[in-house]
C-alpha cells in the first residue's frame, strides 16, 4: 500500500526548540515541503542561526526567543 505525504506547500508550523538538535531538523524537513515556519526557541544565537539558513532557501520564518516553561511566554506568542 502506498502511503501519501501531507501537503505541507504554504501552510505555517510553529517549532519550538528550533535552534538545534531535532526542533532544527524538523524546521529543514518541513521547509524542504514548501511550509512556512514560526521560529521558537530559548538561545537567541542558535535561532537566529536557523533561520538564516532557512531564510537563505527561500523559506518564510519567523523568530520569537522564549522559554516553553513560561505559560506567559509561550501565551504570548499568537500575538
Amino acid at each position: 500500500m502506498k502511503t501519501s505525504r501531507l501537503d505541507y506547500r504554504d501552510k505555517v508550523a510553529v517549532i519550538t526548540g528550533a535552534g538545534s538538535g531535532i526542533g532544527r531538523a524538523l524546521a529543514h524537513a518541513l521547509a524542504d515541503r514548501g511550509c512556512h515556519l514560526a521560529l521558537a526557541d530559548i538561545h537567541a544565537a542558535n535561532l537566529a542561526a536557523t533561520a538564516a539558513n532557512l531564510r537563505a532557501s527561500g523559506v518564510r520564518c519567523s523568530t520569537h526567543v522564549l522559554d516553553v516553561a513560561s505559560r506567559e511566554q509561550v501565551a504570548a506568542l499568537p500575538r
